[in-house]
């Protein structure tokens, strides 16, 4: 069973970039794009995106349009890790893209409780002091650490909400935005949290 995830609409802060060599910083900037109505002569087209039949009734037009992700099988780097609670409980994360598009990092996860779990929360296996999801993308050719973009108001993380979690025989996505890298690079280190091995040389994917 594939569960969807939240996605969440919130402001984007100005913020994500540390270097690890010094304290400078790289800010992005976000336009959001205006949503409006069908123009008022699109009248033979359905909110379905189909056509609509002389009554005005909507016509499905070819098959539905399933979600391909997140998808387990579909992964460029995986591992299985114990929980905070047990090291008999294990949960498999795999990275299924890493993908750079205008001036963001959009980060794709899943993950899939396996052994001697019956629910599990992401912040079970990777959370800090603060009980935050810390998964932060390293360069380390160019000593810098990427990590979320903050809310405008500075309230939370751009990202799925910590507290996401899947059950048994269920595979849950987790997404994390980060400001696009700074030098040109085409892969990165993914630091999943405190005391936890690094994905190396992940590559990225870039969007025109």
């Amino acid at each position: 069973m594939k569960t969807p995830i939240r996605r969440p609409l919130v402001a984007i802060a100005l913020a994500g970039v540390l270097t690890l060599a010094g304290c400078s910083g790289q800010d992005a900037e976000f336009d959001r794009a205006d949503q409006s109505s069908p123009a008022a002569g699109d009248s033979g087209r359905s909110a379905t995106g189909g056509s609509e039949d002389p009554d005005g009734e909507p016509v499905a037009s070819g098959d539905p349009i399933n979600a391909t992700w997140p998808d387990p099988d579909d992964v460029i780097a995986e591992d299985v890790f114990p929980t905070l609670k047990s090291e008999k409980q294990k949960v498999r994360i795999g990275i299924q893209s890493i993908v750079v598009s205008g001036e963001t990092m959009e980060l794709r996860l899943v993950f899939t409780p396996e052994e001697n779990v019956e629910e599990v929360r992401l912040n079970e296996i990777t959370k800090n002091m603060w009980h935050e999801v810390p998964i932060a993308l390293i360069d380390r050719e160019n000593l810098k650490r990427y990590t979320v973009l903050t809310e405008v108001d500075g309230g939370g993380l751009y990202q799925t909400d910590s507290d996401v979690k899947a059950r048994l025989g269920e595979s849950v996505g987790f997404q994390a935005f980060y400001p696009a890298p700074v030098d040109d690079i085409d892969h990165v280190d993914v630091e999943l949290g405190e005391n936890l091995p690094l994905f190396e040389d992940v590559p990225l994917t870039f969007e025109d």
